[in-house]
This record gives C-alpha cells, sequence and structure tokens, in this order.
C-alpha cells in the first residue's frame, strides 16, 4: 500500500535528525517548537506545515538536493514505519564528520542553510528539466511533500478565464485557491500530448447556492465546507492550463481553449521552494507585465517630483545630523539560525562573525544598522521565555554594532519575526503584563542610565520597533494551517494596535528618551497595505503611541512605482510623523531581461535618492551579504541575490556594483545637511540637489548649470558633463 505524500520526507527529516546526533527534544529545541507536537509530527499523527518544514530544513540543512531525491508521485513512494528518533543521543555533533559543512565565514541570510546543492546535483530530483516547465515540476514537487499550495490570483487578471462572474464580483482584488494534496493523491496531477497540460485538483470558492452546471465536477472526496467569511460552498474542479513561459502561470478558461494569464498575489503561498521559481522576491502585489526593455522607463518617467510633507518640523525625532545618516542596511550583523543552534558556531566564534560584519558596514559607509526578530540575536518574548530570558547573543550584537560606531535600531515583539503565524493562533498575549514586564527589561538593560545595563554598554539603544510587517502576518493561516482561525481574523489592525500601545507604553517607562516606530509594513505601496495602515491609525492610542513611521518596500519593476507610492502613503496617511524605510533592496539576478547586477545599483540609487527627496529619514537596503554563489548554484532562494555584497568561499566578501554605489553614495552624503536637500524639475529624468552637487538618481536629467564634471557612482570614472546626464551619477562643479 502506498504511503502518504509526506511519508518519505518525514523519512528524510529522522534520518538526517539521526545522522546530526539530534534527538526529538534537542531537534523540537532548534526548531522552537513543542516536543509533543514535534513527535506527532515525526510519527506521521499530525501534518508537518510548511512554516515547521522552512524550519527544519535550516537546522538540519535540508537543501534541494536532498528534497529532490524524494520520489515525486505517490505511487513511487515506498512505505515506511514512524518513528520519532528518541533513542538518539541528543548532543550536538562536533566537526564535520561528513565534509558537508561550510565555512561558518561564508554566512548570508537565514536561507542560507537551505541551499549547498553540487553543481552536479539535481536541484529538483532526476525528474526535473532545466528546460522543461519550471512551474509544472515545482508544483509537482510541492504536492508529492503533502503541501497544500494555497494561491492568490489577482482578479483583474483571470475575467475570461471561465471561472463564474458570480464568484469573481465576490472576490474583485483577489481569488483564493487551494491545491489539496490529499486530494491530488486521490486524483494525481498529470499531463500529456497533445499539449502539455497540466491538470490539478483546485478548491475556489463559489456562490453560496451556486451550482457549476456548465463545468463537469469529478470524482473524490465529498466537498468541504469553506471557513473563508462565511462562504459555506466549497467545489472542486479541475483547472488545466498551457505550459507558461518562466516567470508565468495560466489560469484558463474551463471547458474552453486556454489562454494563460499572468498570477500575482502569491504572498499567501506556503511552499517556500515554489515561491522563488514562481515570483520575485518582493514582486508579490503586483502582476508581471511583458519585460521592459533595459532602461526604457527610465528614459520615459512620468513620476511628479515629491516634495517632503510641510508639516514635519527640520528637527523632528529620529533624524540624523547629516544626510549620510540615511544611510542603514537591515540585518546587516547577524549569524544564521541553523549555525547556531546546531553548534557549528560556537558562543565564543559569535563575536568575531558580528565583528567582520561591521568591519563590512562602516567600510560602505552605513551607519545604522537594523536587527530583526526572525534573525540574530532573536529579540522576542517568546523565544527569551523558552530560552530562560537570555541575553548573551543580544549583548553580543549590541556590543560589536554599537563598538564600529554604528546606531542599532532593535526590533522586538511577542513573536519571531515573520513566523508570528507558526507560533500561536491569538496574536495578542494573554498575559500582557508579564508581556510588558518582560519589554521594560530588555529596555532597561540597553539604555545606558546604570541600572541593570547590559555589561560594557557603551551608549544607549534609542530605537525600538515593535514587531515586523504585521499587514503580511494576516495574509496566512495562524500556527500553518491548523488553526480554525481565519486569516483575515488573525493579527488585524485592532490587535496589533493593542500590542503597540502596550509595547511603547512599557518602551518609554523604562526610557523617557526612546523612540517607537511601529513594525514595518510589507505593502504599503499597494491599496490593501494602505487600507491596513488607515486601520490602524484608527485605532484608539495608535498615534501617540509611535514616533515613527517604518514601512518597507520592494519591487522588481523598472521603474520607481512602488517607491513612488510608498512615499505617497506616508504622505496621505501620516505626514506629521518621520519616516523611517526599515526595508528595501532589488535582486541582482531574475528572470526579467533588465534585472542584472548593474540595473540593482541602479535601482539602489534611484531608491535611495527618490526617498530622500520625498522627505525620508532613513533608508535600509536588505541585506549586506549574498551566499556564496557554489552555495547557491541550481536553486532560487528568497532573497539571495538582494544584497550589496557577495559572499566568497573563503569568508570574505566581494562588492558587487550596488555595494560599490552604496559606498560612493554614502561618501557623498556624509556631510550635508538633510534639510537642504531638494529635488529640481528636470526632463529626461530626476536630479536632487545636494550640497554643491547634483545626484542624478533617475533616468537621463538635463545637465543643470554650473555642472562640469559627471561620475558613474557604480565605476567610478570621471568625464567632462554633457548637455545630459546618464544615472546613476554624481555632477559637481568645476574644481
Amino acid at each position: 500500500m502506498a504511503s502518504r505524500p509526506s511519508e518519505p520526507l518525514l523519512n528524510l527529516i529522522r534520518a538526517v535528525s539521526r545522522k546530526r546526533g539530534l534527538n526529538t527534544a534537542a531537534l523540537a529545541k532548534a526548531v522552537d517548537l513543542p516536543r509533543a507536537h514535534l513527535k506527532h509530527v515525526l510519527a506521521g499523527a499530525e501534518p508537518l506545515t510548511v512554516d515547521e518544514l522552512i524550519a527544519l530544513a535550516q537546522a538540519l540543512e535540508l537543501g534541494p538536493a536532498e528534497l529532490g531525491a524524494l520520489p515525486l508521485s505517490s505511487e513511487d513512494q515506498a512505505g515506511g514505519t514512524a518513528a520519532d528518533g528518541t533513542a538518539v543521543d541528543g548532543t550536538a555533533v562536533d566537526g564535520d564528520p561528513d565534509g558537508t559543512n561550510a565555512n561558518p565565514a561564508t554566512r548570508g541570510t537565514a536561507a542560507l542553510a537551505m541551499v549547498g546543492a553540487d553543481s552536479a546535483a539535481d536541484p529538483i530530483g532526476a525528474a526535473a528539466n532545466a528546460y522543461g516547465n519550471h512551474s509544472e515540476q515545482i508544483l509537482r514537487l510541492g504536492l508529492a511533500l503533502g503541501c497544500d499550495i494555497h494561491l492568490v490570483m489577482d482578479s483583474t487578471l483571470i475575467t475570461e478565464s471561465g471561472v463564474p462572474k458570480t464568484t469573481l464580483a465576490q472576490f474583485k482584488e483577489r481569488l483564493p485557491i487551494r491545491l489539496d494534496a490529499a486530494f491530488h493523491r486521490t486524483l494525481p496531477a498529470r499531463s500529456g500530448p497533445p499539449d502539455p497540460v497540466l491538470r490539478l485538483p483546485l478548491h475556489l470558492p463559489l456562490p453560496v447556492g451556486r451550482h457549476p452546471a456548465d463545468h463537469a465536477l469529478p470524482a473524490g472526496p465529498r466537498p468541504r465546507r469553506s471557513r473563508a467569511r462565511g462562504r459555506r460552498v466549497r467545489r472542486r474542479w479541475w483547472l488545466s492550463r498551457r505550459a507558461p513561459a518562466p516567470g508565468r502561470i495560466g489560469m484558463p478558461s474551463l471547458g474552453n481553449p486556454m489562454r494563460p494569464s499572468p498570477m500575482a498575489g502569491l504572498c499567501s503561498l506556503f511552499f517556500p521552494l515554489l515561491f522563488p521559481l514562481l515570483v520575485g522576491c518582493g514582486s508579490c502585489t503586483h502582476p508581471r507585465r511583458a519585460p521592459h526593455k533595459a532602461g526604457a522607463s527610465q528614459q520615459n518617467t512620468t513620476l511628479a517630483i515629491l516634495a517632503p510633507p510641510k508639516a514635519l518640523s527640520a528637527t523632528r525625532p529620529g533624524r540624523p545630523a547629516t544626510a549620510g545618516g540615511a544611510m542603514g542596511v537591515n540585518e546587516g550583523v547577524g549569524i544564521p539560525a541553523a549555525w547556531v543552534l546546531q553548534g557549528r558556531v560556537r558562543p565564543n566564534q559569535e563575536a568575531a562573525l558580528l565583528q567582520a560584519d561591521t568591519a563590512a558596514l562602516v567600510d560602505l559607509g552605513a551607519k545604522i544598522v537594523r536587527a530583526n526578530t526572525a534573525t540574530y540575536p532573536w529579540l522576542s518574548w517568546q523565544a527569551h521565555r523558552r530560552h530562560q530570558e537570555r541575553f548573551d547573543q543580544a549583548d553580543r550584537w549590541v556590543s560589536a554594532v554599537q563598538g564600529a560606531g554604528l546606531e542599532p535600531l532593535m526590533v522586538l515583539g511577542p513573536w519571531p519575526g515573520n513566523q508570528t503565524a507558526a507560533h500561536t493562533n491569538a496574536y495578542v498575549p494573554q498575559d500582557m503584563d508579564a508581556y510588558t514586564a518582560w519589554i521594560g527589561r530588555v529596555v532597561e538593560r540597553y539604555d545606558h542610565d546604570g541600572v541593570d545595563d547590559m555589561p560594557g554598554l557603551l551608549s544607549p539603544v534609542r530605537y525600538w520597533e515593535v514587531d515586523n510587517e504585521p499587514d503580511l502576518h494576516n495574509s496566512v493561516p495562524p500556527r500553518g494551517g491548523r488553526s480554525s482561525t481565519d486569516p483575515a481574523d488573525f493579527e488585524t489592525p485592532e490587535q496589533y494596535a493593542k500590542v503597540l500601545v502596550a509595547t511603547s507604553a512599557a518602551i518609554r517607562k523604562a526610557d523617557p528618551k526612546a523612540l517607537v516606530l511601529n513594525a514595518g509594513l510589507y505593502r504599503p505601496h499597494t491599496d490593501s497595505g494602505r487600507a491596513w495602515l488607515k486601520a490602524l491609525l484608527e485605532q484608539p492610542g495608535v498615534t501617540d503611541a509611535f514616533d515613527i513611521l517604518s514601512l518597507h518596500c520592494y519591487s522588481d519593476r523598472d521603474d520607481l512605482g512602488a517607491q513612488t507610492r510608498t512615499i505617497q502613503t506616508w504622505q496621505a496617511l501620516a505626514p506629521d510623523k518621520p519616516l523611517w524605510v526599515t526595508e528595501t533592496s532589488v535582486a541582482s539576478q531574475g528572470r526579467a531581461p533588465y534585472i542584472t547586477p548593474q540595473w540593482q545599483a541602479r535601482m539602489l540609487v534611484g531608491t535611495y535618492g527618490l526617498m530622500l527627496a520625498g522627505g525620508a529619514d532613513r533608508i535600509f537596503w536588505h541585506t549586506l551579504a549574498d551566499p556564496p554563489t557554489t552555495m547557491r548554484r541550481g536553486s532560487r532562494l528568497l532573497f539571495s541575490t538582494h544584497s550589496l555584497l557577495q559572499s566568497l568561499a573563503d569568508g570574505g566578501f566581494q562588492d558587487k556594483p550596488a555595494g560599490a554605489a552604496y559606498r560612493r553614495l554614502a561618501r557623498l552624503l556624509a556631510d550635508i545637511d538633510p534639510s537642504t536637500l531638494v529635488e529640481l524639475p528636470a526632463t529626461g529624468g530626476r536630479l536632487l540637489k545636494v550640497g554643491d552637487g547634483w545626484l542624478a538618481f533617475w533616468g537621463q536629467p538635463e545637465v543643470p548649470p554650473g555642472a562640469a564634471v559627471e561620475t558613474d557612482l557604480i565605476t567610478g570614472t570621471q568625464h567632462p558633463a554633457g548637455s545630459t546626464a546618464h544615472a546613476p551619477a554624481w555632477l559637481s562643479p568645476a574644481g
């Protein structure tokens, strides 16, 4: 009898756990899950969610090569007996018995532990075809692993797809779809001639009482009641589509010839191995268009000049003394979680690794660095409760950052970063008194007032951000889908407001001089993100609870549209608050032909130029260094090419064009009064007046009178200024 789709994956996890020397208790601690629940998961008694799969893959260093070795169909899966692994010794493995461990200094993002496929290894198994339909292959892999795949379609793009118009009327912006792995096992996906068609089981909400008489329903399990906002009917039918080009997936006409359409809104996709292959980082909220010609949109920009809000004072809270103080890096100092939890990096090595990061940041010209709760040093209430309130790693982080002369922005909150929904069904802590008391102890430790301070604290930590991306958390089911709670009812603006107000009060009680930021919002450049922020600001006490507005901005488009809309959201909803863009970046590799390392550098200068012109005080690029290229070979990981530097196999760093541009821009802004920055009208591009010079940050603006020398900010080459400048460039007067 064939085993269920997830059994091969469970066998792999159990085998690698034994190989790593981790028993159930040690593995549960490494992935921050209750031991009893993990035992049930490994025994096959409870489902393995994708959030848990991510944590296990990081802790056990499961890469595409290991996952790709699993059978891709239920018929090929071998049966197995569940085991909980409790007989395995719980001590961590020292050394590197099989020679697979990489140099600890070659760290990158938290996703580093999920890569490592050798160049000779097939990243998704023997059935993979590098020239085949990538979307089909990765969907097959996800369903074979037992993962229900949740998609959100842009309803405006599928009006002629055959989906009933009454359904589209109910879901005017986004249409939720679920691909059911269990149903797939009963009626497996299949493809074949004459067309490369992939047929998948599909859950799609239908209006109450609507019977799709014009669409055949397949035989199979009985329809289940929907939990989605009171809609009680959920039907299943086939989704058939032609194989799309990479980066696009088609929604067909049911029963009619198929026409591929772009897919958008994949933020609630629950299979991270699928996510990077189907969409580019930060593109979740925008459908993909036809590829641009490189630089084409720069030549024809129609974006209006963004003047800073008049409501802001020049001496507003948190404003840096110089424009160079705007140069920040998000998660620029840290160590991958798996490396620490597995003992591959010992405590006495952590300080040196952190100092290597801070040295690289100082060399780049960064002035401020942000620490997220989901990454080192994991400053969340849940993490501290599980680990007996340990501050050693947070102390090391603060010591490294302050010792390098950098300003710290520390994020703290009840749950770890973007993993909130994986840890709780109720966002607001049940014991708010205990939570706020912990907040007070954290702030007291780093306020430099001589009372219960961290040993060796050099200066106070003044900037505190309360949690991260709450508008993203309520787009996924709580507890990885095990909860009966509708995602729309999880971490609502009302719930986050309670946490923000209480956390802010505790911070200010411990340190009256502290400055509080709201959690950086994930999609403020979209209508839904703006609506979420508006609802938050309408909650009692919220506007008084934070001093600085924190927003994020990601895009993979060859324009500054998302950046402009982010500024406009701030100016429309909170113009009296200073703005910090605490996360922003673009990739240096991607499917679109214009996405190159040079394009990333142009976008970096364009983003900083526009944000500064619009009045933002700090801008944090995500992140410091990409993982080594040898460890990314054969895979496309989320944010694996978004950084300023490239990690090398020997532990060093190498400049990317974006890093070179960042360094030159930081030097030019170093001594500039930020109140003097002003965007000038310019035909053909965007121009920012900076002291005695001009920053051409987009397109090909006309050279202003007095500019004599043009310096390319990517290469550093100089030449006499002509009639137009080519961004990114610095224009300076003669002499």
